[in-house]
């Protein structure tokens, strides 16, 4: 830029004029933008519920009993009532001795609060000829309770295990995991 007494002739001026302008409009604009979106404000709402830590035992072990399995049967299943059945065919199997569901017993809770349970499969039962499949928990997909005025809420688990044609002997070392998270 050009300062007054350096100028040749006063025609140069209202250009010069004009240049300064439009600077300065251009850094107030932007100088404005940037202004008008620092000055927004605005509140959030912030809560929180503290709830205590849970703890599963196990207190009652599954166990299906002695399974004489029907011909033809791939599956044998324990419902939540303890009841041995064939879960792909008609007919259930024969069941020597008593069987059990697994009894999960949930405590330490927050009083009221809802738990949602879910399973997985760990170890298939085996005896080291072969081993049976876990294939489903009872309930299906799991489960959610409410937690009663001690913290504390108990439920039945069962399955259905997929077994080898032909298969025979005591399988053990099966194993499951139960997770319990606050709804």
């Amino acid at each position: 830029m050009r300062y007054l007494p350096e100028m040749k002739s006063l025609k140069s001026l209202p250009i010069m004029c004009a240049y300064a302008v439009i600077g300065l409009g251009l850094a107030a604009a932007s100088l404005g933008f940037a202004t008008s979106a620092m000055a927004e404000e605005g509140e959030g709402p912030v809560s929180v519920k503290l709830v205590t830590p849970l703890t599963l035992t196990e207190e009652v072990k599954m166990n299906f009993g002695k399974v004489i399995p029907v011909p033809d049967s791939t599956i044998i299943a324990i419902t939540t009532n303890g009841v041995v059945r064939a879960a792909d065919f008609g007919r259930d199997p024969i069941v020597i001795g008593s069987p059990t569901a697994g009894e999960i017993k949930i405590t330490g809770g927050t009083v009221g609060e809802q738990v949602d349970i879910t399973f997985a499969a760990g170890d298939n039962p085996s005896n080291g000829d072969g081993e049976l499949a876990i294939e489903f928990f009872y309930p299906w997909g799991g489960t959610t309770l409410t937690l009663d005025s001690n913290g504390v809420a108990t439920f039945n688990v069962g399955m259905g295990l997929r077994v080898p044609a032909g298969a025979t002997g005591e399988f053990t070392d099966g194993t499951y995991t139960v997770t319990a998270n606050y709804r």
